[in-house]
């Protein structure tokens, strides 16, 4: 798994230095073993998928709201269409 280095620190084994923001491979033991200096490069790119959905989300959701709003738009214009048409057949009625 790849893991990038959030806290300075060095290697037990390889007395090697990590600086901040390397990016190195370890197996899961060894990730066990040094989590509290790294992060999972994964759970970034989950974090930044989770966060496209929900951008996704409520994009989706506006749109809708848009597309009600039109809706609402077009039904009123059909009932004002209507109430017009009603009032000049009163109207008609009333000049006979």
């Amino acid at each position: 798994m790849k893991v990038v280095v959030k806290t300075i620190f060095r290697d037990k084994y390889t007395r090697k230095v990590y600086k901040l923001d390397d990016e190195i491979d370890v197996t899961d033991k060894r990730y066990e073993e040094i989590k509290q200096y790294v992060e999972k490069i994964e759970d970034k790119k989950e974090e930044d998928e989770k966060i496209d959905t929900q951008e996704a989300d409520v994009e989706e959701t506006e749109d809708k709201k848009e597309d009600n709003e039109k809706i609402d738009t077009q039904e009123t214009d059909v009932e004002k269409t209507n109430n017009k048409k009603e009032n000049d057949k009163k109207k008609k009625k009333a000049n006979k």
